[in-house]
């Protein structure tokens, strides 16, 4: 139910609507004891209509309160008034970082790298200062990121997120959060921490700095399945400008593994904004740049050990051996992916021969011998693999229906094999293939 301008809400009188979404619905409001004007964040009528459920409210509100950071918005209160349930925090009028995403994307255009890296250092430290209080906040992403007029980063909600998340039911049907930003734990309704929160921030510097999230499907389902078994797209495949150390960042903060990404946002967006601020040429943010020679233009006298070599140098050599790298990288990568699809291939074969052997052994035996002979000499030696071709030979009726017996067998044996075949190859890829070596070992 919407409420009218003018209307009032307890100590609120509501002046606008300033937006709405699934779960609750956000006004402008107006505090005349105070003299000040507010954002009333109004949730969904229903959803405190269990006890239990407004206790974890009043509980989880009073937690998110006591959050102080320039980079989080102030709850200033909150309260339930004739079966509305709302907070009142801090009005920050200068849009949300989706709606200016949203802009530029008309526009053509994106945020620049050290914009993005600043937003996204910003949002960090809000979630550390959070994730220190033991609060996670279970569903970053743009539309949640407020923009004060100077620019700054301000991060919200973190009390709908905690509320929501005794229900685990959001409008999507798979469990609170986002799907385009939700980690592969979240996806998975598995236990979640703080590291929930720096996937989730990594799919958000991604999307700033490519200009598109790492999945699209038709259903949020689908999304979430793509975040749980699926290699994110490369960022540099999207746009070529992000280098090699950023790429390798944001691909380290989104790993699929909670124990492979960033201990902290803080450690994350720390080495998001080096990468991104390196000058063209410099070491990895990883690495210390060579120290260069005190004096470039003296001769080494003879035996004596070669001068280190200069910074410009060593990037000059480091760039071709980045790109074989890549390229070794994508060669391997179609070769195992060949490989798989050929062994695939082979086991579908032999599933087949045994579902035809299968088959033709319950038709009527003046149809199914002869064919049923033909398919026997090549499934026999699969079937009994040392006495084969001995058995095949057989005519004895008893042999015969063990044989046949052993097929469908051996068909249940093949088909999972294959399987498992197949998962280890796809998961090998994903590891040790797609993902960058700072993230393989």
């Amino acid at each position: 139910m919407t409420l009218a301008t003018g209307a009032t809400v307890g100590r609120y009188q509501i002046v606008s609507q300033l937006g709405a979404g699934g779960m609750a619905t956000v006004y402008k409001a107006f505090q005349p004891a105070l003299d000040r004007y507010v954002a009333l964040k109004v949730l969904r009528q229903g959803i405190m209509d269990d006890p239990d459920q407004r206790e974890r409210f009043e509980r989880e509100a009073k937690a998110i309160a006591r959050l102080r950071h320039p980079n989080i918005v102030q709850v200033f209160d909150f309260d339930t008034v004739e079966g509305y349930s709302f907070l009142v925090i801090e009005l920050i009028d200068g849009g949300t970082l989706k709606m200016k995403l949203t802009e530029l994307s008309r526009a053509g255009q994106k945020l620049p790298h050290r914009d993005a890296a600043r937003i996204i250092a910003e949002v960090g430290e809000a979630l550390d200062v959070a994730h220190q209080q033991g609060i996670v906040h279970r569903d970053v992403k743009p539309s949640n990121v407020l923009m004060s007029r100077a620019g700054r980063a301000i991060m919200a909600d973190f009390g709908i997120a905690r509320i929501l998340a005794a229900t685990q039911q959001t409008q999507t049907g798979v469990g609170v959060g986002t799907p385009e930003y939700m980690s592969p734990e979240q996806g998975q309704g598995q236990t979640i921490d703080h590291r929930s929160d720096i996937y989730s921030l990594g799919v958000m510097a991604y999307e700033l700095l490519t200009g598109r999230v790492p999945f699209h499907a038709d259903t949020p389902l689908a999304v979430v399945l793509a975040h749980v078994r699926d290699p994110l797209p490369l960022p540099s495949t999207i746009d070529p400008t992000i280098g090699q150390d950023v790429e390798r960042v944001l691909m380290k903060a989104t790993a699929k593994t909670p124990a492979e990404r960033y201990a902290s946002a803080g450690e994350f967006t720390h080495a998001l904004r080096t990468a991104i601020e390196a000058p063209p040429g410099a070491a990895t943010p990883t690495t210390p740049a060579p120290a260069a020679p005190a004096t470039p233009s003296v001769v080494p006298a003879a035996g004596a050990a070669p001068a280190a070599p200069t910074p410009a140098r060593a990037a000059a050599t480091a760039r071709p051996s980045a790109g074989l790298e890549k390229r070794a990288r994508t060669i391997l990568q179609w070769q195992m992916d060949l490989l798989l699809q050929v062994v695939g291939l082979v086991f579908l074969a032999l599933e087949l021969l045994l579902i035809a052997r299968i088959v033709v052994t319950a038709a009527p035996v003046e149809l199914g011998a002869p064919l049923l002979a033909f398919v026997r000499a090549f499934t026999d030696p699969l079937v009994v693999p040392f006495q084969g071709l001995a058995q095949s030979i057989l005519t004895d009726p008893a042999v015969t229906r063990l044989l046949d017996l052993a097929a469908v067998i051996s068909l249940v044996v093949v088909f999972v094999v294959s399987r498992v075949i197949d998962a280890v190859g796809r998961r090998i890829v994903q590891r040790y293939v797609t993902a960058p070596p700072s993230t393989r070992w």
